[in-house]
């Protein structure tokens, strides 16, 4: 999350993938990068989550 914050150069190339996607081309670039960081905070929390998962079931 951190290095999308501080590279703007991997921010811009990651809005501009999300922008290939059909369907996203016409949204804006905050609309973008939001999205960007949503999707890399669930992948994240997945990440994160693991453990407490096993010891739950």
């Amino acid at each position: 999350m951190r290095e999308i914050l501080d590279n703007q150069v991997r921010a811009d190339e990651l809005v501009a993938l999300l922008r290939s996607v059909p369907g996203r081309s016409g949204a804006s670039d905050a609309q973008l990068r939001a999205t960007v960081v949503q999707l890399l905070g669930a992948v994240n929390y997945h990440a994160v989550s693991g453990p407490t998962f096993r010891g739950v079931c």
